[in-house]
């Protein structure tokens, strides 16, 4: 799998979905899940939703995980 790392990241994100929530602090994050659930990874907290969606921009850019799913609360 060594050779072929990034070939193996660009199919689990093909699989994978935004998790985006909002905390109890009134502050948002996303995080980025597998197909199998496993965190890919997370960003930051965010003090507005427009300032975490443009957080989400670069990464579907660059990856090709286009899917949003919104949890309330964490």
């Amino acid at each position: 799998r060594s050779g072929n790392s990034s070939l193996f990241k660009k199919a689990i994100m093909m699989a994978g979905w935004f998790e985006l929530s909002k905390s109890t602090n009134d502050q948002f994050r996303f995080v980025l899940k597998a197909g199998n659930h496993q965190i890919i990874g997370a960003s930051q907290m965010y003090a507005s939703v427009q300032s975490r969606d443009a957080g989400i921009a670069p990464v579907k850019t660059n990856g090709s995980s286009k899917t949003i799913k919104e949890q309330i609360g964490f």
